[in-house]
């Protein structure tokens, strides 16, 4: 369930000073109530900007697009409903055209567990879920901020890839962004992101994003992640881990609409999830992120959440769309690579890199605990050419083990964190 906004040429700080259309903001709506109507909210509530809000369905039949549609009647010229939205709703079964839905739980495809690593979908006893201010249609219209608008528009259950590609072909604005239907946002996100946009862009950076915080289920696996994630900031820092997990959330960015559909818009694979799927593209593509050092984003956590049941979001689906990447970017030229690891994530990432790589690339297993000392082992192969090396090691505290005994032979050229 997303949301995506868009804003206008000129980063507007003012809505006196636009010069064409305003921001705009596109969500995918998936039976997001009781959340839906205050991430609606924390939306049209922004200041310090001009969004266009794209609510974008995904066949829900829970209220979720009925309160969307009486929203855009209250909010008048404000407000509008795609013409083909009704038909969109009835014309699929979701099941049948999600795919989302068409792999198992995630229980059905995981394998083992990282050595002790980010793996959100760690669960503890559930907690209270996080208080949710309960609106009305007529208290969130009542809300908005002059200058914002809203479309609803619908993917009849086609999924959460078709409905941010049905919202980034719809978007009339230079830089757009997204959120999901049940999180929640502070009212100057928008404006610090822009702003912060528009900073990076004089340094050449493509994107910025902003820090999280985490509210509803808890989770020390998805606590432990979001403090590892929140600590990328930097552009390189986020570049170099996106091969241990994906460095930022993607509703939390803000981008041009032009670079996204350059690097291939949005895929819905059901092979690994579309979040990592665009941030491996974005990467490939030459593009970069900066993180602002402040949390500009709530991500409700729900039990039973994609994140945590997916089948697209096994440890075995990642890794693998990890592989596809790899060789497609940083061991493309090389002959040789050395995975060094230990137990089953060594033998599972071996595995992978030889099937994938299908005999071009010689992998070579070097067993090891980062507890102990490093193994001898060559930096180049037979033929006197440098071997790639991946460390397969998903605790924080294991990594820094890796650099503090590898100072000064780890070469990040050549070197590759991995979880």
């Amino acid at each position: 369930m997303f949301f995506f906004f868009f804003q206008a040429e000129d980063g507007i700080r003012d809505a006196q000073e636009s010069r064409g259309l305003g921001d705009v903001y596109k969500r995918q709506v998936y039976n997001a109530m009781p959340y839906l109507p205050k991430a609606v909210h924390d939306v049209l509530y922004q200041t310090g900007v001009r969004l266009e809000l794209l609510a974008v369905d995904d066949g829900s039949d829970d209220g979720s697009y009925e309160f969307l549609t009486q929203l855009a009647e209250l909010l008048g010229e404000a407000g509008s409903v795609e013409a083909e939205a009704e038909r969109e709703r009835k014309r699929r079964k979701r099941s049948d055209v999600n795919p989302a839905t068409m792999l198992a739980d995630r229980a059905k495809h995981q394998d083992a567990p990282p050595e002790q690593g980010l793996d959100p979908s760690d669960k503890q006893a559930p907690a209270p879920e996080h208080a949710v201010a309960i609106m009305s249609v007529k208290e969130v219209a009542a809300a908005m901020v002059g200058g914002h608008s809203m479309r609803v528009l619908s993917v009849g259950g086609m999924g959460q890839g078709a409905a941010m590609t049905k919202g980034l072909n719809n978007a009339r604005a230079s830089l757009i962004g997204q959120m999901e239907s049940d999180d929640e946002r502070p009212c100057n996100a928008f404006e610090l992101l822009i702003n912060g946009w528009h900073d990076a862009a004089r340094k050449g950076i493509q994107a910025v994003c902003s820090q999280v915080e985490l509210s509803g289920f808890e989770s020390a696996g998805m606590t432990k992640y979001m403090g590892w994630q929140n600590s990328l900031l930097s552009p390189q820092q986020m570049k170099e881990a996106r091969f241990i997990e994906i460095p930022a959330l993607h509703q939390t960015c803000v981008y041009a609409a032009d670079q996204v559909q350059e690097v291939g818009g949005y895929r819905d694979l059901k092979e690994w999830p579309v979040d990592m799927d665009f941030w491996m593209r974005w990467y490939q593509a030459g593009k970069s992120c900066e993180k602002l050092a402040t949390k500009l984003y709530t991500w409700r956590q729900h039990e039973k959440q994609g994140t945590r049941t997916n089948g697209r979001c096994s440890l075995e689906n990642l890794r693998k769309c990890k592989v596809h990447f790899l060789l497609k970017g940083p061991l493309q030229h090389y002959k040789t690579v050395q995975v060094w690891s230990t137990g089953a994530t060594l033998e599972a990432w071996c595995s992978d890199l030889a099937a994938a790589s299908e005999g071009r690339l010689q992998v070579h297993k070097i067993p090891w605990n980062s507890k102990e000392a490093p193994p001898q082992s060559s930096l180049l192969d037979a033929e006197g050419s440098r071997v790639a090396r991946l460390f397969a090691f998903g605790e924080p505290k294991a990594r820094r083990r890796v650099l503090a005994m590898l100072k000064p032979k780890f070469d990040a050229e050549h070197d590759w964190f991995v979880a």
